[in-house]
């Protein structure tokens, strides 16, 4: 099956809402030459979560979560090469919980291999009692879908009122947050928060490779408050970051999924920064055997740093090493990593207060242990997102930083990236992914009477 390369990598973050843009998406004629321009969806609630995966023979999948009142169905579509849109695929039976935190809007996941896995929460409420269930549903090719199958079962709402002002942080509140992945041997994994008592918020996770029979979630650890979280699908089993932000300082605080025992090694700390800051991870893996951990500092002083994982040893490869230094008033306010060959690309944004200026720039580190090399890739007057949107013809990996404009990068040759001329003022799209065709697929959402939900097809110049 053809790998399929998706905007949305598993638990890389959190996935925010498409904004409404005006006009049409055929005004982006800069470095993305678009074509075709296609309705994918309308409705009277708002899109979220929308994303596109490329599928064998032109096809496209195109998926989204239609959301009203805190109900959010999650659908997709086929868009065959001809443009033809084909009937809607409803993913969840009925709609899915998402409550007051948000945190709980369902999506799709997918694995190299073209495995699609969607998991939700279910409220009911029967003699008087409100309860909440995950529940997912899987499928080979993103069109034929599993049956429902229960994940978590039978989770008891007692918070009343409470939940429905704060619900990250009162007890009986239901379930506050939901990610998934899937690795690639096709296991499933899930990562959830709820709240213990006041003040103090679980992680849970659990993982399978038997829907039928999922294992009870095991804690992982507690924080006083949900901040950032993600699990990531590896070449086999699981790697998950939170952060634990007590308000003095901000700990990353890891898990590991070993396969060959089916379970989930002890938490461990990864980083401590020693003053108020607040800060993000995310994970790559470098090779069989090797796990990087990129961590962030967004507040005060803004910092990355890097540390190595031995999936073998199960232990830390030495301390972690700087790879940007923390500057006053630089504030590190999103960042993502890939890994290209044997090197290490982190694309992150910049807010310098002092001269109320932004920048997207790019970190490379050409090998496991060497030393980092880095560039600056575009100013803006407003806030920007690193988005990693494929690897092209030629093999390679294609950012975009969206602000305003977009900035296109290419990374080639084992050099640092510069940006593609003529490139900004792209202004329509916010979800983009580039095949290995150079064929670019975009996702954007209009507003009027009811909301539109369209994709464009065109090519990366």
């Amino acid at each position: 099956m053809k790998k399929i390369v998706s905007l949305a990598l598993v638990g890389i973050w959190f996935v925010t809402s498409v904004p409404a843009y005006a006009g049409s998406p055929l005004d982006l004629n800069a470095a993305l030459s678009f074509s075709l321009e296609t309705t994918v969806a309308t409705s009277s609630g708002n899109f979220q979560n929308s994303q596109v995966f490329p599928l064998a023979n032109g096809k496209t999948l195109v998926t989204w979560a239609e959301e009203t009142n805190s109900r959010s169905s999650l659908r997709a579509k086929v868009v065959s090469s001809s443009n033809k849109l084909g009937k809607v695929i409803n993913i969840t039976p009925s709609p899915a919980f998402v409550g007051a935190s948000y945190g709980t809007r369902p999506m799709v996941s997918v694995n190299s291999r073209g495995k699609f896995f969607a998991a939700w929460v279910v409220q009911e409420t029967k003699n008087a009692e409100t309860i909440q269930k995950i529940v997912g549903r899987t499928s080979r090719d993103g069109i034929s879908w599993s049956k429902l199958f229960p994940i978590v079962k039978s989770l008891k709402l007692t918070g009343g009122q409470d939940c429905m002002d704060e619900a990250d942080t009162f007890p009986g509140c239901g379930f506050t947050s939901l990610k998934t992945a899937l690795d690639d041997t096709g296991r499933y994994g899930v990562l959830y928060t709820t709240s213990v008592k006041d003040g103090v918020i679980g992680y849970r996770a659990t993982a399978t490779s038997k829907t039928k029979s999922w294992p009870t979630p095991k804690l992982l650890g507690n924080v006083p408050r949900i901040s950032e979280s993600e699990i990531v699908g590896l070449d086999a089993g699981f790697a998950v970051n939170y952060t634990n932000y007590n308000g003095l300082n901000c700990i990353t605080s890891v898990s590991y999924f070993d396969p060959k025992y089916n379970g989930w090694i002890a938490t461990k700390t990864a980083q401590d920064l020693q003053f108020n800051s607040y800060i993000f991870s995310h994970w790559v893996q470098r090779s069989p055997t090797i796990l990087t951990l990129i961590t962030a500092s967004q507040e005060n002083v803004g910092g990355i740093w890097v540390r190595n994982f031995n999936l073998k040893t199960k232990t830390w490869v030495g301390e972690g090493v700087t790879a940007q230094q923390p500057i006053p008033e630089i504030v590190i306010q999103s960042m993502m990593a890939i890994k290209s060959g044997k090197n290490l690309l982190i694309a992150y944004t910049i807010y310098d207060r002092t001269n109320r200026a932004y920048e997207a720039k790019l970190i490379m580190q050409n090998g496991i242990s060497a030393g980092f090399t880095q560039g600056s890739l575009g100013s803006s007057t407003v806030e920007m997102t690193p988005l990693y949107l494929g690897v092209n013809q030629t093999k390679d990996p294609v950012f975009a930083y969206l602000a305003d404009g977009t900035f296109l990068t290419v990374f080639s040759s084992g050099s640092m990236p510069a940006p593609i001329s003529n490139s900004s003022g792209n202004q329509a799209l916010q979800n983009l992914v580039v095949t290995n065709s150079n064929t670019a697929y975009g996702l954007g959402v209009s507003s009027g009477a009811k909301y539109k939900l369209i994709m464009v097809v065109g090519q990366l110049r």
